[in-house]
């Protein structure tokens, strides 16, 4: 490290190692090719236009996001197709559909009828379209409703039924994945994953309403996962950057981790 006097950034900085960023955003487009699913990557972690476009490239170029200013963010950035992956809260339908109505294709995700009505009401005022997945608890027990649950497949044709709306399938996330150490920890909680989103999927289409988006994803059971049958799209986010905590659990190795923070020392 340079002495004080001589250092050009100015501190703290986050500093991303580019060739890092590179290797384990090919290294996850790899794998989804590999596993033949989509990969529409989570940019929460960095929220960075530019590493996006790492992650998408060789891909179809979705993208998920966590809150919709970052939608109408990557929207600016003119990034057309976009999952907003959490449970829609009713009193945000309206600017939800104002966003679906700049994108070429706009999810959101509910797991209550309130959710629903509120998306109706919206689209009609915004003049929009929006797809709309169910959200699916696959073990992780934050949100969504269990594959047998019997009120997935009623809330899956309210939304069949729904003006405005389009029903594309199911999201889970298997974000207990986090609390595992080793892979062979991660690898049950990847298959349960996988289980649970087809095992919903199949509830749905049972009773006759089409299933075209079956997604899953989380970092560690996307590092580890040797099969998804019956799975159509895969959301893995944090692999752009990795982390310290992801190498303690065994996603990453430490030399993967493509974030540093700069610091200089102020005090001994």
């Amino acid at each position: 490290m340079q002495p004080p006097s001589m250092m050009t950034i100015p501190t703290p900085a986050a500093v991303i190692d580019l060739e890092r960023l590179v290797r384990n955003t090919s290294r996850m487009s790899e794998r989804a090719h590999g596993l033949g699913v989509r990969l529409r990557p989570h940019v929460k972690t960095h929220k960075c236009t530019e590493a996006a476009r790492y992650q998408v490239e060789g891909h179809f170029g979705g993208i998920t996001v966590s809150t919709l200013a970052e939608a109408e963010r990557f929207a600016d950035s003119g990034f057309q197709d976009i999952t907003y992956a959490v449970p829609l809260a009713p009193g945000r339908a309206r600017r939800a559909a104002a966003v679906g109505r700049r994108l070429a294709s706009f999810q959101v995700i509910v797991d209550h009828p309130e959710a629903v009505s509120a998306l109706v009401e919206a689209v009609e005022v915004e003049d929009a379209t929006l797809g709309v997945l169910i959200k699916v608890d696959c073990g992780y027990g934050r949100a969504g409703l269990r594959p047998d649950d019997p009120r997935l497949t009623e809330l899956a044709g309210l939304i069949a039924r729904a003006p405005g709306v389009d029903f594309r399938g199911v999201l889970v996330h298997g974000g207990h994945s986090y609390d595992c150490v080793g892979r062979d920890a991660i690898l049950e909680v990847a298959e349960a994953e996988r289980a649970e989103a087809v095992r919903a999927a199949e509830r749905i289409r049972a009773v006759g309403i089409a299933v075209d988006v079956v997604s899953v994803g989380s970092t560690p059971t996307a590092m580890v996962v040797e099969d998804l049958t019956g799975v159509t799209e895969l959301r893995p986010g944090n692999y752009t950057l990795f982390d310290m905590f992801q190498a303690s659990i065994g996603s990453c190795a430490v030399e993967d981790v493509a974030l540093s923070v700069v610091t200089e020392v102020i005090g001994v």
